[in-house]
């Protein structure tokens, strides 16, 4: 069990559920709950880290998967409130495999649901590609769940110094502890959209955070300084089958006095090619590191700072988009949405993720902000189409 483990742990515990999940539709008749069952027998319990649990100290490995404890139904009207409301509940076991029916003919979904504990966004990625998917598992994902970290140097000490140096941020309106339920708005575009967005080397992040300032803006926001916390895949080219949290942040200010969009889409992309630059993931995973060792206390005192608004104000995840085609026993995806979890002060938090030819971002509140994540995914919708004129 590694430190962001940990982290994890413990903000599920004292803060509200570590869920995150993917909600994926399909096309066709809804398959049996045994169906379902017996896919994952096959599929999946053969990975070791989906066979965790958390025994109070580290993660013990059973021998055998139980398909009938990760696997459930759930007859719905609409299959992405359900999922909204599921995402909201913690987790036992530490992931779940939901079926959502009957809310449209010739369709069903699937919602994914992991405790951040257990696999970041990435790693869950993974397991639903190769739950849907026709590969073989990686040799290493049978054998006991590995760790991977690098030890520290000078410049993760200096990309950790640049993000704390930046002045204290402020509160933005949707700000604040967050309340009970969940709701899930989503946006939709095609992704020759976000193309045209952009121009090299600007990157797809760049387009979706300089989208992201533009929705505050017409939120009424034109000064700041206000940030947004992006989760960085810290896996290379020889760990990138790794499983379990291999994450960090960075910390981007949002150009809010920048009036043209596409003036935003290059401070943006200048900023974070700067964070990159510094190793600025590095340096904030070593606070991680340091204040996870200090035990339940120093977990509590970083989650407090760095979630509080003069450190940032939304959470802005980015899991890379399957190229694959993906189906459940011939019955072919149409669409997946991707949902981080809430952190409790930020009252509103954001994944980009899709399928195919479409990219989904969602916007996660609690059930008293609904409207202001409607409005919010209604802005950033508008504001993604000025990027590409």
């Amino acid at each position: 069990m590694n430190r962001v483990d940990r982290h994890f742990l413990t903000q599920d515990r004292l803060q509200g559920a570590a869920t995150f999940g993917f909600l994926v539709r399909f096309q066709g008749a809804a398959p049996s709950c045994e169906e379902l069952q017996d896919l994952v027998a096959v599929r999946l319990a053969p990975l070791a880290r989906l066979r965790c649990r958390f025994d109070g100290r580290r993660w013990v490995v059973r021998e055998r998967l139980d398909p009938t404890e990760h696997v459930g139904i759930h007859a719905t009207t609409s299959e992405s409130d359900t999922a909204a409301t599921l995402l909201g509940e913690r987790l036992d076991p530490p992931w779940r495999l939901d079926l959502l029916t009957g809310y449209a003919d010739g369709e069903f979904a699937l919602l994914f649901r992991s405790h951040h504990a257990l696999l970041d966004g990435v790693a869950a990625s993974l397991v639903l590609r190769h739950l849907l998917g026709e590969g073989e598992p990686h040799p290493d994902w049978s054998r006991e769940p590995a760790t991977v970290s690098q030890p520290a140097n000078r410049t993760h000490l200096t990309g950790l110094l640049t993000a704390l140096a930046e002045r204290p941020g402020r509160g933005l309106p949707f700000n604040g502890p967050h309340g009970p339920g969940r709701h899930l708005a989503v946006v939709r575009v095609p992704r020759r959209l976000l193309d045209t967005a952009r121009t090299r080397p600007e990157t797809l992040n760049d387009v979706y955070l300089a989208a992201v300032a533009g929705a505050v803006r017409r939120m009424g926001r034109t000064q700041g300084p206000h940030f947004v916390m992006v989760p960085v895949n810290l896996r290379t080219a020889g760990t990138a089958h790794v499983l379990g949290n291999q994450l960090a942040m960075i910390r981007v200010r949002l150009p809010l006095n920048v009036s043209l969009p596409k003036g935003r889409l290059a401070t943006v992309h200048a900023r974070t090619a700067r964070a990159k630059r510094l190793s600025q993931a590095r340096g904030l995973a070593l606070l991680t590191q340091a204040t996870a060792a200090m035990g339940v206390a120093g977990q509590v005192a970083l989650m407090r700072t760095i979630w509080m608004p003069l450190m940032s104000n939304i959470v802005c995840s980015n899991v890379p988009i399957p190229t694959e085609p993906l189906a459940l026993a011939g019955r072919p995806v149409t669409d997946i949405v991707g949902a981080t979890i809430l952190q409790p002060p930020h009252g509103i938090c954001m994944m980009l993720h899709g399928y195919g030819d479409t990219v989904t971002i969602s916007v996660v509140s609690d059930a008293q902000r609904a409207q202001f994540a409607d409005k919010f995914a209604n802005e950033l919708q508008q504001e993604l189409h000025d990027l590409a004129l």
